[in-house]
């Protein structure tokens, strides 16, 4: 397992800090994301989709549970797949929205609130934890199991 640590100041430092995460996470292409609300999550997810060359509005899944954009890395077109879980009750419903085809996809996913379907992550995985400090500030840290 990797670490990463990042604390954020402001806004303005996402889109360093995602472009970090992916040069870290390196081929890896499933991230799941833990914090609280209002933690900076999706704010993160939006930020990593403009690193991954997506040019339309990222917004969060929390009512349609998962977004889906194209975009192109390193010179190349990538699917990606934004999933928000919080409404999930149980990892039947997960398995219901095609959880597992997702998992074993070859595109980007970028899943919020993964809690639920935590005994079905594979590896490569990186996890993405953000913690709301003093004055807006974050703290990022990023656990890559490979």
């Amino acid at each position: 397992m990797k670490i990463f640590e990042q604390n954020l100041q402001d806004l303005e430092a996402y889109p360093i800090l995602a472009n970090e995460i992916l040069t870290f996470a390196k081929d890896c292409k499933r991230f799941v994301f833990l914090g609280n609300l209002g933690a900076g999550k999706t704010t993160l997810v939006q930020n990593l989709c403009a690193e991954l060359g997506v040019n339309e509005a990222v917004n969060s899944p929390t009512f349609s549970l998962i977004n889906k954009y194209v975009g192109s890395y390193q010179g190349k077109p990538i699917e990606i797949s934004h999933l928000d879980l919080y409404r999930l009750n149980s990892i039947e419903e997960a398995l219901d929205i095609g959880i597992e085809e997702l998992l074993s996809s070859n595109e980007y996913l970028f899943i919020e609130w993964p809690e639920l379907i935590e005994q079905l992550l594979p590896e490569p995985l990186c996890v993405i934890k953000m913690e709301r400090l003093e004055n807006e500030n974050r703290k990022v840290i990023c656990r890559l199991f490979e």
